[in-house]
């Protein structure tokens, strides 16, 4: 256990607190169901946390029935003990981004979370 608490310890100082970038983390804590059970909304937590975004893809497109639409993707590193889940919210400067996978680094336990996310162009707060 002590090599994995040195690694997060460096992690910590050497890229999350060098290059780290302050983002909003909206987690959705209560969902709100109708009566057959479809989700209408749901409550939100928002907390600040230090990331570390990379593998920034602003060039890719995806084809849609009347053109094609530029879609955003990222990739971010986030602490460990971070719990995140796919479709979990991210505000990162004024866009959301929405988690479509969760990826820990096992080294045998966690070090960091390796996030990929796309530009979510429906959610609205």
């Amino acid at each position: 256990m002590a090599l994995q608490d040195d690694i997060r310890e460096d992690l910590r100082i050497e890229v999350f607190e060098a290059f780290g970038k302050t983002i909003t983390f909206i987690k959705e804590s209560t969902p709100i169901y109708n009566e057959w059970g479809d989700k209408e909304d749901a409550t939100h937590a928002n907390t600040n946390i230090l990331s570390a975004p990379y593998d920034i893809f602003w060039d890719r497109r995806s084809q849609q029935p009347f053109g094609s639409l530029k879609d955003g993707e990222m990739a971010l590193a986030v602490p460990w003990d971070t719990v995140v889940a796919k479709e979990d919210i991210f505000l990162i400067e004024s866009d959301y981004w929405k988690v479509t996978s969760v990826s820990p680094n096992w080294l045998p336990d966690n070090v960091v979370t390796i996030l990929v996310l796309e530009r979510d162009r429906e959610y609205t707060p």
